[in-house]
């Protein structure tokens, strides 16, 4: 329910939509239900009388200062905190009220609880507010927030993503930006070890000027992923004719056209696997002409070398 709906409005939902029974097997408290908006009540009331239950947790461990974080509802943060609400008990996802706060529309609970003094704990998967606010929120004040207040601009998942990693797979060229200028690295966490690094991730997830703008700033276009594969692996499989057609238009020499994966593959093994549509495999010829062309005047320009 709204944090802003008329109480007559409440009272007509919970006539309708009972939820008693739901809510004894999520083990919410009084205060969990008012912030929910499941029950009619004052908060600050609430609060004041269950100052002993001001940390109490749901089925999932959740207490009610998470689900005001998750909710994007800065009051009801504020009314909680006031009354001595742990801003650092984490669910059972190892989800806290600060990585809850990124899910929010605006980023006003983030602040609260950033200088609050709530720590930066990694969920169960390795996965950090940071990584998410770089993935998953438009508003690039999320990501600028939580650098602001030293987070670390490179942490990895028990995958080996990083925030960048992360925001480059979602195409969040803003949060993409910050993060470089905190000191991410621009080609992640090496990408032998942990599947593939940024520019990989970007070709793989569609994002086109993701992956321009990281070539365009340095990223090294000649790692291998996990799987021993190259960039032009990563385009014969996931590439359009679009993102071709662009990389065509750049010098990318030194990448083999003709190097095998783990697999013993190359890239137009892969190519070959998918229908020619839109001109794809002429799309790709082009490209990789581009790469010998440039090679060959690089050569030519520097007899000597």
């Amino acid at each position: 329910m709204g944090k802003n709906m008329k109480t007559s409005d409440t009272d007509e939902l919970i006539r309708l939509f009972p939820y008693e029974e739901y809510a004894e097997d999520q083990a919410f408290s009084s205060l969990h239900l008012i912030t929910l908006g499941l029950k009619n009540g004052s908060l600050d009331v609430e609060a004041l009388s269950s100052q002993g239950a001001i940390n109490a947790t749901d089925t999932r461990g959740r207490t009610a200062l998470w689900w005001a974080s998750r909710r994007g509802d800065a009051e009801a943060v504020k009314v909680l905190l006031r009354n001595g609400a742990s801003a650092d008990i984490v669910d059972e996802q190892g989800v806290s009220a600060l990585y809850a706060s990124t899910f929010a529309k605006t980023p006003a609970c983030l602040e609260l609880l950033l200088l609050h003094g709530a720590f930066f704990a990694p969920n169960k998967l390795g996965w950090t507010p940071l990584h998410h606010a770089a993935a998953m929120c438009d508003d690039p004040r999320f990501v600028e927030l939580l650098l602001r207040f030293d987070a670390t601009p490179d942490p990895t998942t028990l995958f080996g993503d990083s925030p960048f990693t992360m925001a480059s797979q979602w195409g969040k060229l803003d949060n993409m930006k910050l993060l470089l200028a905190a000191g991410a690295s621009i080609d992640g966490p090496d990408p032998t070890l942990y599947h593939m690094g940024p520019l990989q991730s970007a070709i793989q997830a569609g994002e086109a000027d993701t992956a321009l703008f990281l070539l365009e700033n340095g990223a090294n276009y000649t790692l291998l992923t996990l799987e021993g594969r190259n960039i032009l692996h990563g385009v014969a499989i996931y590439g359009d004719v679009v993102l071709m057609e662009k990389l065509s238009k750049l010098s990318l020499m030194g990448v083999d056209a003709t190097h095998k994966d783990n697999f013993g593959l190359t890239p137009v093994s892969y190519l070959l696997t998918r229908p020619d549509t839109n001109g794809l495999y002429t799309a790709f010829y082009k490209l990789f002409h581009s790469i010998k062309e440039a090679e060959i005047a690089s050569v030519l320009s520097n007899p000597e070398g």
